[in-house]
């Protein structure tokens, strides 16, 4: 067995150890206190990302994912393609957020913001930071491609007409 090897076979090992001990300390503390932890709640909770996971979110994710390819050019795709990423990040936490303000306790302070309008400036920023990078983008490629039209210059092979 190669020296390489077997210092990332050991590696591996080590992590795989760790990352079930890990587990198993979770799983303790998940069943230690069921009264506060409610395993069957996590569960249920659990079983519902699942199916909104398979069910919802990935043929959302293909669709788009399809018709991006169809509609945007290749250049511009990577760019919507991040934005599109970033602002449904920013979606996962606002929702939640939304769905639940004003139904908190009246001292607490966070479900009270306005989350949909904050939500709003967000992924409008997102969008502007994504037209400007692509914007900026354009104008690189054609300098670019002015400067390599200029420099042109004839094969190496070629003679010249002057002697």
């Amino acid at each position: 067995m190669a020296r390489g090897t077997r210092t990332d076979l050991s590696l591996r090992i080590g992590l795989g150890a760790v990352g079930t001990l890990g587990i198993g300390y979770g799983a303790y503390r998940l069943l230690g206190n069921p009264t506060v932890s409610k395993p069957m709640k996590l569960g249920e909770w659990l079983i519902g990302t699942l199916i909104l996971h398979d069910f919802v979110l990935t043929p959302v994710v293909l669709a788009v994912g399809w018709l991006l390819t169809r509609v945007v050019r290749p250049r511009a795709r990577r760019y919507v393609q991040g934005a599109l990423v970033s602002g449904a990040l920013v979606s996962v936490i606002a929702i939640p957020l939304i769905y639940r303000r004003g139904k908190g306790l009246p001292g607490k302070a966070l479900l009270e913001q306005n989350y949909a309008a904050h939500l709003t400036l967000i992924l409008g920023a997102i969008a502007a930071v994504t037209a400007v990078a692509y914007a900026t983008r354009v104008i690189r490629d054609r300098q670019t491609q002015r400067a390599n039209d200029t420099n042109v210059r004839p094969p190496a092979d070629q003679a010249s007409g002057t002697p």
